[in-house]
C-alpha cells in the first residue's frame, strides 16, 4: 500500500480531490497556525494559494507530517506482527530532479501527496524496512535508464532493502 494524499496531478487547483479537509485536521491546523487551511482553495479569500505561497508552504508542511506520522503509526504497529524484512514502504521518489525540476516545490507532485521521503525513510532509525521507491506517474512516459539515477539517490538505504517500482510507459 501506499499511503498520500490525492490530488497529485492538480493540488489546490482542484480542492474536491485536495485533501484532507477533514474538520478534526482543520480545527488542528488552525489551532497550531492560526488561519484555515480551506482559505488556500478559496480564490476569495486574501489567503488563496496562488497569492500566497508563504501560507500554502506551511500548510504543505503540515501535511508533510501527517503523512509522516501516519507512516511511523502503520510501521510501529505493523512491527508487532512482522518481522522488519518482511515490512515493504513505498515512498513516492521526491528527489528525481528531471530537468532541474523541483520536486518539493510548492504545487510539485511531491507536496501534492505529501511524500517527503528523507523523513519518511528517516523513521528507519525506529524501526528497520524494506524501502520500495517509485517514480511518480509524471515521469512514467521518460526513458527507462532514469532509474540508473534513482539508486544513488536513495544511498542511505542499504541495497538490500532497496526496491525499485519500475513503471514505463509507451506513448
Amino acid at each position: 500500500g501506499e499511503l498520500y494524499f490525492e490530488g497529485a496531478s492538480t493540488g489546490p487547483s482542484e480542492p474536491s480531490t485536495y485533501t484532507p479537509f477533514h474538520p478534526e485536521v482543520v480545527k488542528e491546523f488552525v489551532r497550531a497556525h492560526r488561519f484555515d487551511p480551506r482559505d488556500l482553495v478559496d480564490p476569495t479569500s486574501p489567503r488563496f494559494w496562488r497569492s500566497d505561497p508563504h501560507s500554502l508552504r506551511i500548510w504543505s508542511a503540515y501535511r508533510d507530517r501527517l503523512i509522516t506520522d501516519l507512516h511511523q503509526k502503520t510501521i510501529a504497529k505493523l512491527a508487532t506482527l512482522f518481522p522488519a524484512d518482511r515490512i515493504m514502504v513505498t515512498v513516492i521518489d521526491d528527489r528525481y530532479l528531471p530537468g532541474g525540476e523541483p520536486y518539493r516545490a510548492p504545487g510539485s507532485l511531491a507536496s501534492n501527496i505529501g511524500s517527503d521521503s528523507r523523513a519518511i525513510l528517516a523513521l528507519r532509525s525506529q524501526q528497520p524496512f524494506m524501502v520500495q521507491v517509485e517514480d511518480p506517474f509524471t515521469q512514467w512516459v521518460g526513458p527507462p535508464d532514469r532509474f540508473r539515477e534513482f539508486a544513488k539517490l536513495y544511498d542511505e538505504v542499504d541495497a538490500s532493502s532497496l526496491v525499485l517500482d519500475v513503471n514505463v510507459v509507451e506513448r
